[in-house]
């Protein structure tokens, strides 16, 4: 990975799995939940969740950080500039995706500045909230992360599923459900590691080509499987 930071939190979350793999006499799974941008990856975690599963977000995740951790604002603003927040406090996220997601390479050098600033305390959150599903007697945690093989932390999951559609139906979604253009989400798209890459890469894969019936029927039956394994083996 070659940032500390990071490094320090997938060990983090490797231990805090080794040590709940048997909390109490219960059996404890986290699993990891990926997929590109349109692919249905949130609507999966949001139907686990429904069922009672607990899901960790590290989008959400990162959205309380950047909104609550004074440090990090300070970092940002010194990376950034005051405008990166509005005058009430919260994220101005116009002005920080407009300097974070152009194609250019000052976006792209800037997207990794603020990366390397958010994804270390994104993790270790992820990890605190790990142990406090371990220690209530969970048995099975999901974390729903687009970029868990991009920062390195597919090591710290008992397995992880990727969610994957066709690529013309994501583009079909993303357009339906924000202003993004044609041209704006391909390249989003070409940013991310590649479906075929994470299906590769991935424990298992749900494909995400038909209704939302279709989907929930999909995370049902992979569900049955899932919790019938045991948990990994770290070395």
């Amino acid at each position: 990975m070659g940032d500390t930071g990071l490094s320090f939190s997938v060990n983090l979350l490797i231990e805090k799995i080794i040590l709940g793999d048997c909390y109490m006499g219960k059996k404890f799974l986290v699993i990891g939940l990926t997929g590109g941008i349109g692919s249905g990856k949130s609507e999966v975690a949001k139907y686990l969740a429904a069922k009672g599963i607990p899901v960790i977000s590290s989008d959400d995740n990162a959205k309380i950080i950047m909104a609550e951790d004074k440090a990090l604002q300070d970092e940002i603003k010194t990376i950034f500039g005051d405008d990166a927040y509005l005058d009430d406090g919260s994220l101005n996220r116009k002005f920080l995706a407009d300097k974070v997601f152009g194609s250019d390479k000052e976006s792209q050098a800037n997207l990794e500045k603020l990366n390397r600033l958010v994804h270390p305390r994104t993790i270790e959150m992820m990890v605190d909230m790990v142990d406090i599903y371990r220690k209530e007697g969970k048995e099975l945690v999901f974390v729903e992360s687009a970029l868990i093989y991009e920062i390195g932390i597919d090591d710290g999951f008992d397995y992880v599923i990727a969610v994957d559609a066709k690529t013309d139906i994501k583009t079909k979604r993303l357009m339906q459900r924000s202003n993004m253009s044609e041209a704006d989400i391909k390249y989003r798209m070409s940013r991310q590691l590649s479906s075929e890459e994470q299906l590769k890469r991935a424990d298992f894969s749900i494909e995400n080509n038909g209704t939302i019936d279709q989907l929930h029927s999909s995370v049902d039956f992979l569900l049955d499987i899932i919790t019938e394994l045991p948990p990994k083996e770290f070395e």
